[in-house]
């Protein structure tokens, strides 16, 4: 006799990823402001968005913060002239997917 099994397509999300900008602000007393954004693509099903959980941002001067969202800024010492940091930002979605996101930047004093 023949058996019948009932399947159910399970939907493979596509993959996440991470685009970082940053935007160099106004220079304050004690340094140069710099503020990042983070913007993700897929993890979801079709065309959606996964949701992110946190993002993970290490600044490239040994500073890391967490944030729910996925814009933060950040202050770099202004008593160098011209330094290029590198910063990258991990989103994490709930389920534990990761991505990240990486650009450089000149920041501090210039002549």
């Amino acid at each position: 006799a023949a058996t019948s099994v009932n399947v159910t397509p399970q939907a493979i999300p596509t993959p996440l990823s991470v685009a970082l900008t940053g935007t160099a602000d106004t220079a304050t007393a004690v340094g140069q402001r710099w503020t990042f954004t983070a913007t993700v693509a897929g993890g979801g099903e079709g065309t959606t968005v996964a949701p992110i959980a946190s993002y993970t941002w290490d600044f490239g001067d040994g500073t890391q913060a967490t944030t729910s969202g996925n814009t933060t800024s950040h202050i770099y010492d202004q008593s160098a002239t011209g330094v290029r940091y590198a910063v990258t930002v991990t989103a994490r979605t709930p389920d534990g997917r990761t991505a990240q996101g990486r650009i450089e930047i000149i920041a501090g004093k210039f002549p």
